[in-house]
Formats: C-alpha cells, structure tokens, sequence
C-alpha cells in the first residue's frame, strides 16, 4: 500500500476516533489520550488494517474497556 493511502487511513480513523473520544466525558479528559490514540492507529496501519471505521470503532472500544479498568495510562492497544 502507498504512503499517501496509509496517510489518507490514518486521518479517515485518527478524525473519526478522536470525535467519539470528544463526546465521551470519561475519555476526553484524559492526559495523553491523544498520543495513545496516535499510536493504536499507527500500530494497527502497521499490522495491515485497511478500514478506518473498523480501526476507529477498535481504538474506541479498546480506550472505553481500559477506562473502565482505571488503566488507561498504559498503552491501550496491547490491552486488547
């Protein structure tokens, strides 16, 4: 895959899991949440994802189950 579609992936995912985490209060304010998101996406680009809704709805899911654990300060997509 090229690097302008891994680019245009990752912003399609990044945008659409930072505006679930904005509407989320237990999310939004969490330090670092925005670096812990970068990285998910960027790991999951990596291993060879190509849907960014799916890719978003995982990074999402993955930071509520941590939130919910208190755990959110270590990197949430190894949690899975």
């Amino acid at each position: 895959m090229g690097i302008a579609r891994n680019i245009d992936l990752y912003n399609q995912a990044f945008q659409l899991a930072r505006d679930h985490i904005a509407k989320d209060p237990e999310l939004n304010d969490k330090a670092g949440i925005v670096k812990h998101l970068h990285e998910a996406i960027r790991q999951e680009l990596l291993s060879g994802a190509v849907d960014p809704a799916a890719i978003a709805a995982a990074r999402f899911a993955s930071f509520r189950r941590s939130a919910r654990r208190g755990d959110l300060t270590r990197a949430p997509w190894r949690l899975c």
